[in-house]
């Protein structure tokens, strides 16, 4: 299973994962890698500013089409259920979040929706928000403090005990959380430090409306937490916070998204729809992309899909260093799992560096080079093994991206 970001409950993975993505004009590198060619030539180098011009100078209109691996069976992205790469990345679109992870795997601050987010003191670790004045859901509602307590307490393991969140990790360090100016000041007090703050709230768990929670129950009680909480996974969002709405939702076909007619960030969006088409066979997203009926893919890199993008004209490709992961997890309900020494023996037997030779080791000469570590933690319930995982193809014309390709207005490159 592929997770949107480090968010295993039982099992932290420190791994630089392989990321592929292509455009106009294919090529492969000279050093027998074909890790990046065409429009994607200098991402190695630069990996923030490559295929990117000034947004000002962006076309505007016209519809991208990008495929997904996965079907929209959940909305909510924060739950266990939800917390899937693929759904994650469409719904992100929608919802503000503090933090996300540049492509040189840099941390920085959304400042479409904050002015700021800086730690205030160590002893206790206190960090403050501001929520810009702007910042508001597309019903006019403004994004506050509410809805970072919503996410909290739904993720906290404390305030709502049947809320499945993908991880509890930094919320439940969380002592206290006080807002302040009308909620644009959110000020967070940890009982215990917690180092990897930049990650709560961020693009990885972004935030929902508080005040769209409400309507399902009281957000003061647990069973009011779990209605809102089980709301936003089975239901179509009609809300957002980010530059894309939802347009059209099609059941295992497609997500249609149109721009938010209330987005208050400084760049707009360029595109006029932005589909995310759910294809689930992975041989089949090549031919999709050929026949023009995607203009970006984002599989996971497999010896024959690369070979199959690297022979289609007109496409560039690009494989690169990302955060996602690929894991084995063991049950320790199992009775015989529940054995320590025998979950020992099967990570003992399993070569790592074996499953990376026979399979993204075989057209990416970085990620023999570079073995990700794994780590586990609690009663060692669960152990990730990792290889590089991920691969995004585009097509067609170049140079069409924003230079700050980490903004959730326009995709790394369209058409």
């Amino acid at each position: 299973m592929r997770r949107s970001r480090a968010a295993s409950l039982a099992a932290i993975a420190t791994v630089a994962t392989l990321v592929l993505a292509a455009c106009g004009g294919g090529g492969g590198g000279d050093d027998g890698d074909a890790s990046e060619g065409g429009i994607y030539q200098d991402c190695a180098a630069s990996p923030n500013t490559c295929n990117a011009v000034p947004a000002a100078q962006l076309q505007q209109g016209g519809t991208l089409t990008f495929a997904i691996e996965k079907n929209i069976a959940n909305w909510n992205i924060n739950s266990s259920e939800g917390n899937v790469f693929e759904p994650a990345m469409a719904i992100k679109t929608l919802l503000p979040w503090t933090f996300t992870t540049t492509p040189d795997l840099k941390q920085v601050l959304n400042e479409n929706v904050f002015a700021s987010a800086e730690q205030t003191s160590t002893s206790p670790q206190t960090i403050v928000y501001q929520i810009k004045p702007e910042a508001v859901w597309n019903d006019g509602t403004p994004i506050t403090a509410a809805d970072f307590d919503f996410q909290w307490k739904t993720m906290n393991g404390t305030d709502c005990p049947d809320c499945a969140a993908a991880q509890n990790a930094g919320y439940n360090q969380i002592e206290s959380l006080t807002g302040s100016e009308d909620g644009k000041t959110v000020t967070l007090v940890f009982g215990t430090p917690y180092a990897d703050w930049k990650n709560l709230f961020a693009s990885g768990t972004p935030l929902y409306p508080a005040h769209v929670g409400a309507q399902q129950g009281d957000l003061n009680t647990p069973e009011g937490l779990k209605a809102a909480w089980d709301w936003f996974g089975a239901t179509t969002p009609t809300y957002s916070g980010g530059p894309y709405q939802v347009d059209n939702w099609q059941d295992n076909v497609a997500l249609t998204l149109t721009p938010n007619p209330q987005w208050y960030g400084a760049t707009k969006p360029s595109l006029q729809q932005l589909v995310m088409r759910v294809i689930t066979e992975a041989s089949q997203e090549p031919i999709a992309l050929q026949n023009d009926e995607v203009q970006v893919i984002y599989p996971q890199p497999q010896v024959d899909l690369v070979q199959q993008v690297q022979n289609i004209p007109g496409v560039s490709q690009y494989q690169g260093l990302g955060l996602t992961w690929e894991h084995l997890d063991l049950n320790l309900q199992n009775e015989y799992l529940a054995d320590e020494p025998l979950r020992d023996a099967i990570f003992a037997a399993t070569d790592v560096q074996s499953i990376i030779d026979s399979t993204v080791g075989q057209f990416n000469e970085r990620s023999r080079r570079s073995r990700a570590t794994c780590s586990c933690r609690a009663s060692r319930a669960t152990r990730t093994t990792c290889r590089p995982s991920r691969a995004a193809v585009t097509s067609s014309a170049p140079a069409r991206s924003s230079p700050r390709p980490a903004t959730p207005t326009s995709p790394r490159a369209s058409s």
